[in-house]
């Protein structure tokens, strides 16, 4: 997978900008722990010492018409890296 690809949005709650080692992102649903890895490396230029990932999973309601999609599965990366500085959403960079 494309390293461009791999990182969706930041998410940012009050909970996970709490966390001043750990970062949040939601993920594409094929990307592994590598592919994050790298991609948090080579965009944000911080180094990674470990990533945990968890999906949550689409939630229906019934209708009368059956099931009606109301959440959408979506897959999300914590982040946890080597320094305890709080990572800055907008020093994005591009590889050169």
């Amino acid at each position: 997978m494309h390293l461009s690809h791999v990182l969706i949005r930041p998410v940012e709650t009050e909970k996970t900008l709490a966390d001043k080692g750990t970062a949040t992102f939601v993920v594409a649903e094929k990307a592994t722990k590598q592919d994050i890895t790298a991609a948090v490396e080579t965009y944000y230029k911080r180094e990674v010492k470990a990533v945990r990932t968890l999906r949550n999973a689409e939630k229906y309601r019934m209708t009368r018409y059956g099931k009606a999609p109301r959440r959408k599965t979506v897959k999300k990366a914590i982040i946890t890296f080597v320094t305890a500085e709080p990572l800055d959403i907008n020093s994005f960079s591009t590889p050169a």
